[in-house]
């Protein structure tokens, strides 16, 4: 094994996060515009998985 495919393995085994996916829904509410709401998943190898939400809205 050369040094390259070494050091890409090293790499590879050392990675913390794993798949990631999301989606995200806007809307526009009444006087309110432009309103967001997104849902992000990703697996992390050492902790449980990482869910982050986000809400966004826009006057």
């Amino acid at each position: 094994m050369d040094r390259k495919t070494h050091w890409g393995a090293a790499i590879f085994a050392t990675c913390l996060y794993g798949t990631s996916f999301g989606f995200g829904i806007a809307r526009d509410i009444g006087s309110l515009q432009d309103v967001r709401l997104d849902y992000a998943y990703t697996s992390v190898d050492l902790f449980d998985a990482l869910n982050t939400f986000t809400f966004q809205m826009g006057f």
